[in-house]
C-alpha cells in the first residue's frame, strides 16, 4: 500500500513536471532537502574523466588504432562536410554548416557542448556514439539535417564467426512543433565465409537488412515544453560459422534531423549509439545474452523525462524537479555504487559511484548526495524510486540558469536521458 508521504511525492512531482506548480521547495522540503549554510565535506568530482558523455583513455586508443571514425553532413541531401577524426580517434561535430540559403549551428565549447562522435571499443562491445548534440535550424527552414557516422574500422581484429547481437538507441528532446528525428542503424559485417560484406539494418523485424529507417520519431510540441525522444532496438544475425574467427565489424548511424521552422532546436541529451557484440552469443557463459552484454555497456535510455526548474537570481540558486521513467530493458538503478551525471543549462556535475547515502523518510527509501563541487559550490540531490519504474529526481545547486527554458540533462549508472524544461523565475 502506498504511504501517504509516497502519495503526496508523486502528486507533487506530477504537478512539478507539467509546470503547474513554483512550490519546488515544498516538494524537497518533504525529503528534507534545503540549502544550509553549514559546511559539508567535500566531495570527489570526477569531471571528463571518460565516463556518461566521452570516451575512456582506453577507448581513446583503441579509436585511434581502428582509424577513429569519420562524419559525413548533409543539408537537404546535399553534402556540405566530411569530417575525420583527430589524433585521438575523436570526430567534433560542432560548427555551422551551410547549403544555399540554408543554415544549421552545432553548439560547441562555448555554449556547454562537447558534440562528438567517436568509437568506444574494449569491454566486449563496440560502440559508434554520437553525443552532446545541441542543433538549431538557423536559416532556410523547412529543412532537413542529415549526419552519417562510420566507425571505421570499429574491431582492429576479427571477432569469433556465429551470432552477434546488434543494437541502436536514441534519446533526445525537440523544441519544434511537428519536429523528425530517424535513425538508420547498420552493421557492415565483413564474413570471408560468406567472401563478401554483409549490410545488417538493426531493426525490430528479425533478419531483415532492408527495412530503413530504424527508428523514427515525429514530434508535435510546443517552443516552451519539448517533446521528449527515446527508444532502443536490437536484433541478432549470424556472422560466418563457429570455425570462422575473422569477421570484423564497421558500424554506421543515418540521422536525420527535420527541422519545419527556422529557429528550432533539436538537443540530443544523451547519445545515438550503434552497438555490436564481440564475442559470439554461442560463447557466452550461461545465463548472459547478447542484448544484456550490450545494454550492460550502452545503457538504457528513459523511456520518460519530464522536468522543471525554478530559479532564485538573488541568491544564483536553482532548484530542479524531474519525474523519470526507466527503460523497459533497465535493470533498475542502483545511486550509491552507480556514477551520476546532472546538466542544468551550463551547469554540469559529474558524482562517482558512492557519492550518494541511503535513508528513509517516513518509510520511503531515497538517495542524497551533499556536497561540494570542484568549483566549491554546494550541490544536494535526492532521488527517489517511486511505482511504475518510475523515479523522482529534486536538486538544488548554485548557477545562473536563463531564459525560459533550459536543458536537463540526467544519468544514473547506464540509465540516461534528458529534455528541455521549463523555467520559472522567484
Amino acid at each position: 500500500m502506498k504511504t501517504r508521504a509516497r502519495l503526496a511525492l508523486e502528486k507533487r512531482f506530477r504537478q512539478w513536471a507539467h509546470g503547474k506548480t513554483l512550490a519546488t521547495l515544498s516538494a524537497a522540503a518533504l525529503l528534507g532537502l534545503t540549502l544550509s549554510s553549514a559546511p559539508a565535506d567535500a566531495q570527489s568530482v570526477c569531471v571528463g574523466d571518460g565516463g556518461y558523455g566521452g570516451p575512456s583513455i582506453a577507448a581513446v586508443a583503441v579509436a585511434a588504432v581502428s582509424g577513429g571514425p569519420t562524419v559525413s553532413v548533409l543539408i537537404n541531401g546535399t553534402k556540405v562536410a566530411d569530417l575525420p577524426a583527430d589524433a585521438n580517434g575523436i570526430v567534433h561535430l560542432d560548427g555551422t554548416y551551410e547549403s544555399g540559403g540554408t543554415r544549421f549551428v552545432i553548439a560547441g565549447a562555448d555554449s556547454g557542448f562537447a558534440p562528438i562522435a567517436f568509437v568506444d571499443q574494449g569491454t566486449g562491445v563496440s560502440l559508434l556514439v554520437l553525443t552532446d548534440l545541441f542543433i538549431t535550424a538557423d536559416a532556410g527552414a523547412p529543412a532537413t539535417l542529415t549526419l552519417v557516422a562510420n566507425s571505421a574500422n570499429a574491431l582492429p581484429t576479427g571477432c569469433p564467426g556465429g551470432t552477434h547481437t546488434f543494437s541502436a538507441s536514441m534519446d533526445g528532446a525537440v523544441i519544434a512543433p511537428n519536429g523528425t528525428v530517424s535513425v538508420t542503424a547498420e552493421a557492415f559485417i565483413s564474413d570471408p565465409a560468406a567472401e563478401g560484406t554483409k549490410r545488417i539494418v538493426v531493426n525490430r523485424v528479425a533478419g531483415d537488412d532492408v527495412t530503413a529507417p530504424s527508428m523514427i520519431e515525429v514530434v508535435a510540441g510546443s517552443q516552451l515544453l519539448a517533446e521528449f525522444f527515446s527508444d532502443l532496438v536490437f536484433e541478432n544475425s549470424q556472422c560466418g560459422s563457429l570455425e570462422s574467427f575473422n569477421c570484423a565489424f564497421r558500424l554506421q548511424n543515418t540521422i536525420d534531423f527535420r527541422f519545419v521552422k527556422t529557429g528550432d532546436i533539436i538537443y540530443s541529451a544523451g547519445s545515438f549509439k550503434n552497438g555490436a557484440l564481440e564475442q559470439a552469443v554461442e560463447n557466452l557463459a550461461p545465463g548472459q545474452s547478447g542484448i544484456g552484454q550490450i545494454v550492460g555497456t550502452a545503457g538504457v535510455p528513459f523511456s520518460k523525462f519530464s522536468a522543471a526548474v525554478a530559479t532564485q537570481p538573488r541568491f544564483d540558486l536553482f532548484e530542479v524537479g524531474a519525474l523519470i521513467r526507466l527503460g523497459t530493458l533497465s535493470n533498475g538503478i542502483d545511486p550509491v555504487n552507480e556514477p551520476f551525471r546532472l546538466r542544468v543549462g551550463s551547469f554540469t556535475a559529474d558524482l562517482p559511484a558512492h557519492s550518494f547515502v541511503q535513508r528513509t523518510f517516513f518509510g520511503v527509501k531515497f538517495f542524497v548526495f551533499d556536497g561540494t563541487l570542484a568549483d566549491g559550490s554546494r550541490l544536494k540531490v535526492v532521488l527517489t524510486p517511486l511505482f511504475g519504474r518510475q523515479v523522482s529526481l529534486v536538486a538544488v545547486g548554485r548557477g545562473d540558469v536563463m531564459g525560459p527554458s533550459t536543458l536537463v540533462d540526467v544519468a544514473v549508472g547506464n540509465d540516461s536521458g534528458g529534455a528541455a524544461a521549463r523555467v520559472f523565475s522567484k
